[in-house]
């Protein structure tokens, strides 16, 4: 949306243009009926003022990703040794009590105990 912004506030070549592509936007901005400067200035400054909001939410949405990809790094990790220790827990279980261990040992998940 910014980048439309930034983008028609570009094409504006005078004043009329500029007011009414900002007249067109889903939630204008209030825009005085006469600008104390001359045009060249005003859209420079809305430049500058769309082009500084487009650099907070992007820098916002880097530290974001930053902070999921940690949380999922995390997470990932965790779940993965969660499951290692549970294969390990139930290899151990079948080597006891289960009717498969013969199975088991002839797919070489078992080693003789001295």
């Amino acid at each position: 949306m910014v980048n439309r912004i930034i983008l028609g506030v570009t094409a504006a070549n005078d004043e009329a243009e500029l007011r009414s592509f900002l007249a067109s936007l889903p939630s204008p901005p209030r825009v005085p009926a006469r600008f104390d400067s001359p045009f060249s200035g005003i859209k420079q400054r809305l430049l500058t003022n769309f082009n500084s909001r487009l650099n907070a939410a992007n820098y916002q949405a880097g530290v974001l990703r930053t902070q999921r990809l940690e949380k999922f790094i995390a997470k990932a990790s965790r779940n993965s040794v969660q499951a290692l220790l549970m294969a390990i827990a139930f290899t151990g279980i079948a080597e006891q009590f289960g009717p498969f261990f013969g199975f088991f040992r002839r797919l070489g998940m078992f080693r003789y105990r001295d």
